[in-house]
């Protein structure tokens, strides 16, 4: 494992910065194209998207990784709401907040759900 330093950004295809590594950050697996670990705000998530939070505020915490499994989410995963030939993305959103995301990427929100969404036009 290799320490990063807060100084490390992961960049997008354009070359913009959509995440940086806090602290010494120590990677078992090549995270992006320098190994860089980071945690996405919810801040620049909804300026990347250009997505608006339908409570008004993303998660507390950094968002670690991105999931498009419910079954896959733990602490600090974005659950990406797909739609599907045979199902919706977004009949799971509850069973990711239940595995630990800490947010959902969704084109339509669902306020019975106490999980930060972030509301898109179009997810896939």
């Amino acid at each position: 494992m290799t320490p990063k330093q807060a100084h490390d950004i992961t960049r997008d295809n354009a070359g913009n910065a959509i995440g940086q590594a806090t602290g010494n950050v120590k990677t078992a697996t090549d995270a992006g194209p320098a190994g860089t670990s980071y945690q996405l705000s919810a801040d620049l998530l909804a300026t990347r998207t250009t997505g608006q939070w339908h409570d008004g505020t993303g998660p507390a915490t950094g968002i670690t990784s991105i999931e498009i499994d419910s079954r896959k989410c733990c602490a600090g995963s974005l659950f990406i709401a797909l739609p599907g030939a045979t199902a919706d993305g977004h009949e799971f959103i509850g069973a990711a907040a239940r595995n630990g995301a800490v947010a959902a990427l969704v084109t339509k929100p669902d306020a019975n759900i106490a999980l930060p969404q972030l509301v898109v036009t179009d997810v896939a």
